[in-house]
């Protein structure tokens, strides 16, 4: 029987996913909003990227560690 899922960790991806959500669409942009360019790709676009791709880690350590199937037995949605 799997343990159940560490309040902790819930807590930890919650304000990192805040946080991500700051810097990747709000006031954190203004800090790469630029013309330059890293290995052709403007910064504004890779910043972009790079906060997506965390977005997907937080989101697929959730589904991992912490969201449960709601097919198992004693799930409360039985009729």
């Amino acid at each position: 029987m799997p343990s159940p899922p560490s309040p902790p960790l819930s807590r930890i991806l919650s304000g990192l996913f805040f946080l991500v959500m700051i810097l990747a669409t709000g006031p954190g942009v203004l800090l790469v909003n630029r013309a330059e360019q890293v290995c052709g790709i403007p910064l504004v676009y890779l910043w972009g990227i790079i906060w997506y791709f965390v977005i997907v880690a937080i989101a697929l350590i959730a589904y991992w560690k912490l969201w449960k199937s709601s097919d198992s037995p004693g799930s409360g949605d039985q009729e």
